[in-house]
């Protein structure tokens, strides 16, 4: 009779094969929906599949900047994971990878040693700090659900009358200043909807918010630097007119307790500063394989397949990857698009390899376009051949995209009545201060 590690092939025990997936973000949740999809039903009975993540939850993290600000409840973007599993069958670990060990197909977590046979590397990016002095200390990033209610806290507690005492008696909300780091779609999103619930809470409270400053900087010249100028410049107009300060060519040197200093001798006065400047690998990847194993920049260089070369049982996607369109040769970018192409394309190949199958195709990436919310009832998106479309007809599109892509049916309905009752849950999650 076979134990948990076999299974019967022609009356005989044949041992189990094992696929460890190290990530449940984008890439990783793409990978084992397509390998559970692609595998033939007696196949499926060969496989022993273990996701290893250190949250006990998928992240939707397109839609944390409106956890950050108060548009939608943290629950509704997340699906926990031990559901996540019973529904599509595999083990679920909740673990931190300590590292890899891939001559010896181990995995090495807090909480002991998982071996593989096959190994799917998606641990997604840490926050770039740069080297900046005080960035750990004194700023908030947005990568997490802590992240989001945190900012949202730091925001609402800024904003509200009560805790927030008037500057002359004549409802004018005390001087505060807000600066987000980074210029990218995350930065750019963020500042619209805060400023979204700036103006809210001013006209809720009967205050005028005039001593409300948000700031955006960013290093380079223009904001999402890889979006064609003309995107760039739809942003900036739309930033321009929310009332967000951007700041371009702009390098800070230094966070402290009280503010912002600036490498052109400025100095911005706050204490809420939240960082979204970009992301690197962390230890994990940058050590993985040793000198066995070629990295760019952070990232583990892969085939046409997304394998490592020199273990050609590990695939590396999302983030962790250096990989390459097979047909052009061009660097896939590090987006969630791309992270989501690259799991469904790795899961189609491990389930064609253990088919006996192989597939002889290598990973071609496809353009999707560009999709950046800049508040309420506007967004500009870029479509694949340049067709641009921004205002109301963007919106519109943005929010299907997003609410298509949600995990759960459950998940779109709440962000659909999150939306819907914007304004009110907005107040709940405020507390009592403008009920």
């Amino acid at each position: 009779m076979g134990t948990e590690n076999t299974w019967m092939k022609n009356g005989k025990e044949s041992r189990r094969i094992k696929v460890v997936v190290l990530g449940a973000g984008f890439a990783g949740s793409s990978f084992i929906n397509s390998f559970k999809g692609k595998l033939k039903g007696k196949d499926r009975r060969r496989i022993d599949l273990t996701v290893i993540d250190g949250n006990s939850y998928h992240l939707f993290a397109p839609l944390l900047y409106q956890v950050a600000t108060g548009s939608v409840r943290d629950r509704h973007i997340s699906a926990p994971l031990n559901t996540t599993a019973e529904r599509k069958k595999f083990r679920f670990i909740k673990s931190t990878v300590l590292r890899v060990s891939p001559e010896r197909n181990q995995v090495i977590t807090t909480t002991g040693v998982v071996g593989y046979d096959y190994l799917v590397v998606a641990l997604g990016a840490e926050n770039n700090n740069f080297g900046i002095p005080g960035v750990e200390e004194y700023s908030v990033p947005l990568k997490s659900l802590q992240d989001g209610r945190t900012i949202r806290e730091r925001l609402f507690n800024s904003l509200i009358p009560e805790k927030n005492a008037l500057g002359n008696g004549v409802g004018v909300l005390s001087p505060v200043n807000f600066v987000i780091v980074g210029g990218g779609a995350t930065g750019v999103e963020l500042a619209a909807s805060m400023s979204d619930q700036v103006m809210a809470f001013s006209r809720k409270a009967g205050v005028r918010h005039d001593g409300i400053n948000i700031f955006l900087l960013e290093a380079q010249d223009r904001l999402v630097r890889d979006a064609p100028q003309e995107v760039s410049d739809r942003l900036m107009s739309d930033m321009a007119r929310r009332g967000v300060k951007v700041r371009l060519n702009t390098r800070i040197i230094r966070l402290g307790r009280n503010g912002v200093e600036l490498q052109n001798g400025g100095f911005i006065e706050t204490e809420n500063v939240f960082w979204a400047a970009g992301v690197r690998n962390g230890k994990i990847i940058t050590e993985f394989g040793g000198n066995h194993v070629e990295k760019v920049h952070g990232r583990i260089v892969v085939d046409n397949f997304l394998r490592v070369p020199a273990f050609s049982n590990v695939f590396v996607l999302g983030d962790n990857a250096l990989a390459k369109d097979a047909t052009s040769n061009n660097p896939v970018p590090q987006t969630a698009a791309a992270a989501v192409q690259e799991g469904k394309f790795a899961g189609k190949h491990l389930a064609s390899i253990i088919g006996e199958k192989m597939n002889s195709h290598g990973f071609r990436y496809r353009d999707t376009g560009l999709m950046v919310a800049t508040g309420s009832y506007s967004a500009v998106c870029m479509f694949p051949g340049g067709i641009i479309l921004s205002g109301f007809g963007g919106w519109i599109i943005w929010h299907a995209v997003h609410l298509f892509k949600l995990d759960t049916v459950r998940n779109k309905i709440s962000v659909m009545a999150d939306w819907a009752l914007r304004d009110r849950l907005m107040r709940n999650m405020a507390g009592p201060g403008l009920n």
